[in-house]
């Protein structure tokens, strides 16, 4: 009776998550005919916009991150990529530090 009623209980919650996905995806079709796609883009309504937020994670990192951040990444690759994708930061960075000169390193 049991295992009965779990699976019933699942079944529902399959029905109402694919209820939701129906409704979402209605929402989505109206959208798109109400309102001019720059309109869409600029009140953050595409699909990208809704992959970030189901995400939940940095808005910074969307699109720029070259691949996914492994476990094993350290702290040094991460500033070594940023480093590199801002190149002033790099140059102050791996520059001297504030005093000295290249004469002075002769």
């Amino acid at each position: 009776a049991r295992l009965r009623r779990e699976r019933r209980a699942a079944a529902a919650a399959d029905r109402r998550r694919r209820a939701e996905a129906r409704r979402a995806e209605k929402r989505k079709a109206q959208l798109r005919k109400a309102f001019e796609p720059v309109l869409l883009v600029e009140n953050f309504c595409t699909e990208r916009d809704d992959k970030i937020r189901a995400e939940d994670g940095p808005e910074r990192f969307f699109g720029r991150w070259p691949r996914a951040v492994t476990e094993d990444e350290t702290d040094r690759d991460r500033a070594n990529w940023i480093m590199s994708q801002v190149p002033d930061v790099a140059a102050e960075y791996i520059g001297s530090p504030p005093g000295e000169t290249d004469d002075a390193m002769d």
